[in-house]
């Protein structure tokens, strides 16, 4: 299917409408080369979890991040014939807390770590959230991975207000780990 989507709009570019076809000239030429199908898939599937996750990302806020241990490797930017305005070191694996919902007495109902790795390498990635610095209250929380397709899998149930988890993110992939109070 896909060669055929990527034939139909290679076929239409500007780029061959009045000029001899150069590959990799336009940024969709480079799309469409099935070599660079591991990158499209990545960027599709942070387009789908974004969607996935929107509770966050539109009625939620931004949180302080957690520190992962051991620290990210860094990487350059690969050289091209323009340069980037910013041509890295950029970390291995980023993350983001995010803080979603009001339980109406002023406590947050979830909050989300986004742990997303730039590589084709997998990550380790270990670290600790202080549930009180996020707003929350109580001593016991449910920790589920979420799916792009919005999707929870229950992964631990935490007794205790600082939830420490470690995880391998594989290369080109996102997790999304969400926390909540456990329901009793």
């Amino acid at each position: 299917m896909w060669a055929d989507v990527r034939q139909s709009i290679a076929s239409n570019t500007v780029a061959n409408l009045n000029e001899p076809r150069v590959p990799h000239r336009y940024t969709l030429g480079a799309f469409l080369d099935p070599k660079h199908t591991p990158e499209v898939d990545y960027l599709r599937l942070l387009a789908d979890s974004r969607g996935a996750m929107q509770r966050y990302f539109v009625h939620g806020r931004l949180a302080a991040p957690v520190r992962i241990t051991p620290t990210p490797e860094t990487f350059m930017a690969p050289k091209q014939h323009i340069p980037p305005r910013n041509a890295g070191p950029f970390p291995t694996l980023s993350s983001a807390v995010w803080v979603a919902g009001d339980t109406g007495g002023g406590a947050p109902a979830s909050l989300c770590v986004f742990l997303a790795t730039a590589t084709a390498k997998a990550v380790p990635a270990a670290f600790e959230l202080d549930m009180a610095l996020y707003g929350f209250t109580g001593s016991s929380f449910e920790v589920a991975l979420v799916g792009r397709d919005g999707r929870a899998t229950k992964v631990t149930t935490v007794a205790s207000s600082t939830v420490k988890l470690s995880r391998v993110v594989g290369g080109r992939s996102l997790e999304m780990l969400e926390v909540r109070p456990s329901q009793h």
